[in-house]
């Protein structure tokens, strides 16, 4: 094979084991999907060409199309193996999306609570909301509360900018990169619940609750002053509490 096959060989290898290993994030578990991988390819590589072998017993009793298709196989052994193991393992990995893609369906549908919403409306004005409550009721549709959701972006924590918190290995790193959903209510979703910090106070304004795990990205803790630029507007909040939120109900929840 010439070098420069070895090196399209080579990067394509290259890519699919730093795939593995960035999907499975487990140098021993990426190892051993190589590993093994390898071994099969082998195993199968050899028993395909114990099969091409054997099979030159049948030319003389084949039909001509089937004689000339297994005549080009053999004619090159190795290529004819690379030829069979490529398709098989094209169609192989075919096979086991559709299969796998019914089943990851299935078990979430499975995982939904009973009776989970599977529409949803946003961008409701709210001069529009009395109407659209009135239409839902008129057709006996069930409905869950209606929050309003305000655009803006989280710019500095207790006076830091935002960016110094985290790295771009973080999972909170995408929170700083985009405008958030901001809402307000004078009572959290029956599936909200305070895990640290106190309640706050409805009469109170300039308070902000935060959901743990982005809490915990961005090393927010109660007490800490949050800056929010929203539109052309700066605004400040103090962190009351943090929260759990259950994001599998599919009920409107935020961060």
């Amino acid at each position: 094979m010439p070098s420069s096959g070895w090196l399209v060989y080579g990067l394509a290898a290259t890519v699919v084991a730093g795939l593995i290993w960035r999907y499975t994030d487990d140098p021993k578990l990426t190892g051993a999907i190589i590993g093994t991988g390898l071994v099969v390819l082998l195993t199968l590589g050899l028993a395909i060409h114990t099969v091409l072998q054997l099979s030159r017993r049948l030319l003389p009793r084949l039909g001509l199309h089937w004689r000339f298709g297994l005549r080009g196989l053999l004619r090159d052994s190795r290529a004819g193996v690379g030829q069979i193991l490529a398709f098989g393992i094209t169609l192989t990995a075919m096979a086991l999306s559709f299969s796998v893609r019914g089943h990851l369906l299935d078990d979430w549908r499975r995982q939904l609570p009973e009776h989970a919403p599977n529409h949803f409306a946003i961008n409701i004005l709210p001069s529009s909301l009395a109407d659209f409550q009135s239409d839902l009721n008129r057709e006996q549709i069930p409905d869950s509360r209606f929050y309003p959701v305000v655009r803006g972006r989280l710019v500095a924590i207790n006076g830091e900018a935002v960016q110094g918190r985290v790295s771009k290995d973080s999972q909170g790193e995408a929170a700083t990169q985009r405008e958030l959903s901001l809402t307000w209510s004078d009572r959290f979703p029956d599936d909200n619940q305070v895990i640290d910090g106190g309640a706050w106070q409805v009469d109170s304004p300039g308070q902000v609750s935060v959901e743990k795990k982005l809490a915990d990205n961005l090393g927010i803790r109660p007490g800490d002053q949050l800056a929010f630029t929203v539109g052309d507007a700066q605004l400040t909040a103090t962190v009351t509490n943090l929260r759990s939120v259950q994001w599998d109900t599919m009920r409107p929840n935020f961060t």
